[in-house]
Formats: structure tokens, C-alpha cells, sequence
């Protein structure tokens, strides 16, 4: 009896128990959070690119020759006008000096026909028709007195026809004399005057070309720059059109690559921003280039440092970034972002999670342009992998 009285004492001390309320303490995760606002954010391109000079010239002579004196050395600075190198021009001297004198030459026959002979040269002209006169007037009497002689007999025929060819020759000199004085009196037909005009241009022309081959013996820098190297040594003969000196330019370029979408966005006024060794410098793009890089498939663009430093080495690298334009949005910090199949964001709505599904509009570096959340709403920034929906959340300052 006893012992049934126990077990009922118990059945009703647990029965009792067992219809109490149990109260289960839920416990808050705790997170960062974002108040989510709209800003403008400008867009911007990120690519590397290598320190290069806007030039490289290389300067060759238009002649061959022998290298007579070399007037830089290697990584010395020279400025546009400076000497660079010189020929020896001993042989294209004497050359220049004597088709000079032919150049005077024919200047002065030009001039001659020009203004006509002088009366010097009509009154030697008029001696010469009457000494060829009186040889003509000598050899027809002589010719007349032979064939008289000849006729009778006393004479040979050799004799005879040796008198008739003295003649014939004193005819000749008498005709080219008296033309000569004629063409002294009368001056020199324009025939003869374009005629002698040509001869002095051809001779004119191989003057200045032996000049202009004598100024080309020796190159001048027409940049701004320094000393790459020197191709040949005093006195060695140097080919023409083969480089001698090598120049780079003082202007310095970085060379890099973009891809046909990021070329679209890009134009000569682009502004720019260049990072070396840590130093933020001003940028202009000098050139885009619309031909793709064989190798690369990327399209080459040069931007140049406004006012660069002298530290600014030759094969330095460069990061290099492209300032577009400004858009007004809601931007996120990239890692702030989840995805299980679709992109999506935690949000704090009364201290409790949800989940938002956003859309990526744009990204830019380290943000991201959505659309799918309001101004206003409270993003989990940091501690979101620790939660899950409907998880209450203890928001930290």
C-alpha cells in the first residue's frame, strides 16, 4: 500500500512538472552593419603597363665614307642641334671643288650667248675672215696659174689636183670665218642660249649635290634625349643608310594593352591617373592605337607623365588608371556580396535576418553597382557567413 502510494506522489510531482512552460533563450550573432545610401562613384580601367621613350632614333649617313670623329659617348645627354658624328670629306671636297669650276664654266658660256661676243672677240673674228680671205684670193691665183702650167705641160696632174684641194680647204676656212663674224655681229640665236643655260644647270646641280653630300657627312640630334650607343669607331668605314648613332628621346611613355570593350570607353581626352614606385602621377593618353597587337589581341594605348621625375626609369612598371565617368548608384564592397546560384546580400530587418537578391549592374576595382536594395537598408558588412535567415542579430558599432 505503501509502495503504491509512493509511485503515485511521484507521477504527480512529475506530472506537475511536466506541465510548467519551458522558456528557450535564443542567442544574438553578432555583426556589422551598413546603412545602405546612394553616392556617385567614378568608373574607372586598371592596367599595367612598362616605362618606355617616346622615340628611339637612329641616325645613319646618306653617304659612305670613314668615320672621322665621334662627338658624344654612350648615355650622355645631347639636345636637338647637337653633333653627333662626323665623316671625313678630304674626297668630297676636291670632287665639290671641281665640279665647281665646271659649274663656272658653263656660267660663264651662259653668259657669253646671253649678251653676244665682245668687240675684242667681232674684231679678231673680222682679222680672222680677211687672213682667210687673202689665203683663198692666194689659192685660186695659184690654181689658175697651175691649170695654165698644166695645160701646157709643165705641170703635173698631182700638182694640179693638189692646188685644187688647197683651194677647196681655203673656200672652207673663208665660209667658217666669215660665219664666225657674223654670229659675233648678230649675237647667239636662243637655240644656243637655252642650250648653253642647260649646260649650267646640270653643271649647278652636280655642284650642290656634291655640297649637300658633304653637309650630310656629319649627323645632328633633333631630339631631346640620350645616348643609346655608338655603332662604329674613328676612322672605320661606314656604309650608307646604316646606323651610326642611336638616340632615345627625354619624353617618356608608358606602353600598355586594353581589350576591345575597354577600348570603346577610352579617347585622347581621357583622363588618367600613373603609380610608380608608390607616387601618384598625372597622366595624358598620346595615342590609341585601333590595330590589335598580333600576339596579344589587345590593342596598344601610350599615355605620357605629365611632369615626371628624373628617377623615372627606362622598363619601369607602371599601374595605370582610367578615370571615366561618374555614376550615381548604390555601391557595395565586393566581398559583402554572397551567391548560392544568384547573388544576393543579408539584411538586418528588426534585429532579425533576411535575405535580398541583388543584380550586378557594374564593377568597378573592389565595388559593385546594384540594383535590388533600397536607401536605408541595413546591410550585414562583416559576420554575415556566421548567420542564416531569421537568425537574430546583435548589431556592433
Amino acid at each position: 500500500m505503501k509502495t503504491k502510494l509512493l509511485i503515485c506522489v511521484l507521477v504527480l510531482i512529475f506530472t506537475g512538472c511536466s506541465s510548467q512552460p519551458v522558456f528557450v533563450v535564443e542567442k544574438s550573432i553578432p555583426v556589422k552593419t551598413e546603412l545602405i545610401h546612394a553616392y556617385n562613384y567614378q568608373e574607372s580601367l586598371s592596367y599595367k603597363g612598362v616605362i618606355q621613350p617616346s622615340q628611339i632614333k637612329k641616325y645613319s649617313f646618306k653617304t659612305a665614307g670613314y668615320l672621322e670623329r665621334i662627338h658624344v659617348s654612350p648615355s650622355e645627354k645631347v639636345v636637338p642641334g647637337q653633333v653627333l658624328a662626323s665623316l671625313d670629306t678630304t674626297e668630297l671636297m676636291h670632287q665639290a671643288e671641281s665640279a665647281k669650276n665646271t659649274m663656272d664654266a658653263a656660267y660663264s658660256q651662259y653668259e657669253k650667248a646671253l649678251k653676244g661676243a665682245s668687240q675684242e672677240e667681232i674684231n679678231a673674228a673680222a682679222i680672222n675672215v680677211d687672213k682667210a680671205q687673202n689665203v683663198l684670193e692666194f689659192r685660186q691665183k695659184n690654181h689658175e696659174d697651175l691649170t695654165v702650167l698644166y695645160e701646157e705641160g709643165v705641170v703635173s696632174l698631182s700638182s694640179l689636183e693638189e692646188s685644187a684641194l688647197g683651194l677647196s680647204i681655203a673656200e672652207k676656212d673663208y665660209l667658217q670665218s666669215q660665219e664666225v663674224l657674223n654670229q659675233a655681229l648678230s649675237g647667239a640665236g636662243p637655240e644656243t642660249v637655252q642650250a648653253a643655260y642647260s649646260q649650267f644647270l646640270a653643271a649647278q646641280n652636280g655642284y650642290q649635290a656634291y655640297m649637300s653630300l658633304i653637309d650630310d657627312a656629319t649627323i645632328y640630334s633633333d631630339v631631346d634625349g640620350s645616348v643609346v650607343s655608338i655603332l662604329y669607331e674613328t676612322s672605320e668605314a661606314v656604309p650608307a643608310g646604316y646606323p651610326a648613332v642611336i638616340v632615345s628621346s627625354r619624353q617618356l611613355l608608358i606602353q600598355t594593352s586594353v581589350t576591345r570593350s575597354d577600348l570603346q570607353r577610352l579617347s585622347l581626352i581621357t583622363p588618367c591617373e600613373v603609380v610608380v614606385n608608390d607616387q601618384i602621377y598625372e597622366g595624358v593618353i598620346q595615342e590609341i592605337n585601333r590595330f590589335p597587337d598580333e600576339n596579344k589581341l589587345t590593342y596598344p594605348v601610350s599615355i605620357m607623365v605629365v611632369d615626371p621625375p628624373n628617377d623615372l626609369l627606362v622598363g619601369d612598371l607602371a599601374s595605370i588608371r582610367f578615370l571615366l565617368e561618374e555614376v550615381n548608384g548604390i555601391w557595395l564592397d565586393i566581398m559583402t556580396i554572397s551567391n548560392d546560384g544568384s547573388d544576393f546580400v543579408f539584411v538586418v530587418e528588426n534585429n532579425r535576418v533576411t535575405k535580398r537578391s541583388i543584380e550586378i549592374l557594374s564593377v568597378m576595382n573592389d565595388k559593385v553597382l546594384v540594383d535590388g536594395l533600397n536607401v536605408g537598408d541595413e546591410v550585414i558588412v562583416k559576420g554575415f557567413n556566421q548567420v542564416r535567415i531569421g537568425s537574430v542579430v546583435d548589431v556592433q558599432q
